[in-house]
């Protein structure tokens, strides 16, 4: 089963490329500075909003599942010498990986400019 997650691991990783977290920083730096409407045309409307005295919270929210059910055990019979010989190989456990990803955005109301961001999660990566 180590062997597996090991496997699978391996294979995020070349599947991901480069991406980063870092990556995903530098990206979002590229909107602080810009007016919120520049962050909406880019990203779509947020997925919920909040707003304070002289602030404006815009989240983005992203969630995706990677599911492998796994294989099923195998038996084989063969006949040596008229005599029958079984195998099985043992089957692999499946496995359901969650990933996600919790982006905001700090808009300053007055000027409607993008002052900060914040992120969290197993999936705030980009190439």
């Amino acid at each position: 089963m180590m062997r597996y997650l090991t496997i699978l691991a391996l294979l995020l990783v070349l599947l991901n490329g480069c991406a980063t977290k870092e990556k995903y920083a530098e990206t979002l730096n590229t909107f602080v500075g810009s007016d919120e409407a520049k962050l909406v045309g880019a990203w779509g409307a947020p997925d919920s909003t909040y707003e304070t005295g002289t602030q404006k919270f815009l989240t983005y929210q992203r969630h995706r599942v990677v599911t492998d059910p796994g294989t099923p055990p195998t038996t084989r019979t063969t006949s040596i010498g008229g005599v029958p010989y079984t195998s099985t190989t043992p089957g692999r456990t499946g496995y359901t990986l969650n990933f996600d990803c919790k982006t905001t955005f700090v808009v300053d109301r007055a000027s409607g400019t993008i002052e900060k961001w914040s992120f969290q999660g197993n999936d705030c990566v980009a190439r």
